[in-house]
Order: structure tokens, then sequence, then C-alpha cells
């Protein structure tokens, strides 16, 4: 099946960029496989199979999807993967290798994105373990990865005008923001602790907390800055949180942190 199924995404891709005019063959040969061959399918996802051949099933799957029409809708109306599947696919076995399992399924999950239907992201909203899966460990994610996917978010969801900002809410809510703004102490796939097992939904709790000493750093002192602007009740807990580090001394992060201090205290001035 591997075979089959490297040489299938192949020819689909040739199609989809050089021989438009077998597109329509191609799309029925893909339903048929869906309609017929799912079982291979779940079969070469399961945790029992190896890496090489959950790569070829999700670099095909990947393919399909980017034929567009019925076929994403098909794929995520039928594809069930289990949670504990999911989590198979997601971790970072081979963290260094661009080609590995978990860059595969990202590029998956992206694939309806960039279909860019709207019927299709309410679909894959509607099953958020396989959505949501993806961004815990994007800290260790390499940057070209991380590019794609806050580009292919900010370009096909957030900027997308069918996308109502109740969906946007609905697919960005404050435990996958906590895992963007991780980002900030971005970590990359050679620092990565293989084989940690880590909760999909990190703990409820503020976002800005997330960020280790925000005023030691321009853009995530930014952030907090904005952050508070939008929630002043979060003032007075930074405040607490700067405590520490004001006691004067000679050094650039105290300086630092005084500065930040005044950007609050200016910030608490303009909201009165």
């Amino acid at each position: 099946a591997i075979t089959v199924f490297s040489a299938l995404k192949i020819l689909l891709m040739k199609i989809l960029s050089q021989y438009p005019q077998y597109q329509s063959s191609a799309e029925a040969a893909c339903r048929h496989l869906i309609n017929s061959h799912l079982s291979i399918i779940h079969s070469m996802l399961s945790i029992q199979s190896n890496a090489k051949q959950q790569k070829v099933v999700l670099q095909l799957l990947a393919a399909i999807v980017s034929f567009g029409g019925n076929l994403p809708r098909e794929l995520l109306t039928y594809l069930s993967l289990p949670m504990e599947v999911i989590k198979f696919l997601v971790q970072h076995t081979k963290p260094t290798d661009d080609q590995n399992t978990r860059n595969c399924f990202i590029h998956f999950i992206l694939a309806f994105l960039i279909d860019g239907s709207t019927p299709i992201i309410r679909i894959l909203l509607d099953k958020r373990d396989l959505f949501y899966s993806i961004f815990p460990d994007l800290i260790y994610d390499s940057k070209d990865i991380i590019v794609l996917v806050l580009t292919t978010f900010k370009i096909h969801i957030l900027q997308n005008p069918n996308i109502s900002k109740t969906m946007k809410l609905q697919l960005f809510p404050i435990s996958i923001i906590q895992n963007f703004v991780n980002l900030y102490n971005w970590k990359g796939p050679t620092n990565c602790p293989k084989l940690k097992n880590r909760s999909f939904i990190s703990d409820s709790q503020i976002v800005e907390e997330k960020i280790d000493r925000p005023w030691e750093y321009e853009k995530p002192s930014n952030l907090v800055i904005k952050i508070m602007t939008s929630c002043p009740d979060l003032i007075k807990a930074q405040f607490i949180r700067l405590e520490p580090y004001i006691e004067p001394r000679v050094s650039l992060k105290w300086i630092k942190a005084m500065k930040f201090v005044k950007e609050v205290n200016g910030l608490v001035y303009f909201l009165s």
C-alpha cells in the first residue's frame, strides 16, 4: 500500500500542477479511494503503523484535500481519528526532520483551511480535537512550519470576510492564544524534549502570564501593554508581578523594568 499511495500522491500533485484536464478523473479516483479503501487509510494511520506508512497516508490525504470541491468535506465526514491516534501523529518524534510525521499532519490540517471554503472550516471547527492538536507543541516546530501556520491562519481565517467574528472567537479560544504567545519563547526543534506527553489544552490562565518578564523584550512588552489596554483589570496583577524586579539596582534589566512601569502608569492615567 505504501508504494501505491506514494505513486498516487505524486500523480495527484502532477495533475494539479500540470494536467488540469485530468482533474475530474482524479477526483473520481480520490472519491473511490475514500469510499472503498478508508479502512486501509485508518490502518496505516494507527498507532501500530510505522512512521513511513503514516507520512505517506498524510501526504496523500493532503493532496486529496488540495483538489477541493466535495473531497475535503467527504474526508472530514468519513475519516475517523481517535484522540490517541491524533496525539501519536502530532508527537515530535524526529523534530529536526522536515518530513517528520508531525509536519505531514500539520500540512494535512492546513490543507483544509487553504481550500478556503467556509463550510469546510465549519466542519473542521466541529472536529476540535483534530484542529487544536497542532498548537501545543508549536514552540518546538521549525520556523518554516510556524510561519506557514501563522500565515495560513491570518490569510484564510482572520482576514477572511466570509468567516464571522463569532467563528473566529470559537477557533481561537484563550487556550489556543496561549500557545501562540508561547512562541515569544520559541525553542525550536533542537530543544524539543522528544516524546514528551503534553495536554492539548493548556491550563486556563491569563495569557500575559505565559510570557517570562515581558518588559525585558520589546515585542512581548508591547503585547502585554495591548492586553492590559483591552483588559484593565489585569494591570494590578501585572504590578504584583513587577514588584520583585523594581527594587533599585544598577542594571539594564532594572532600567527596562522601570520603563515598563512608566508605560503601565501612562496606561493607568489614560484609562482613568
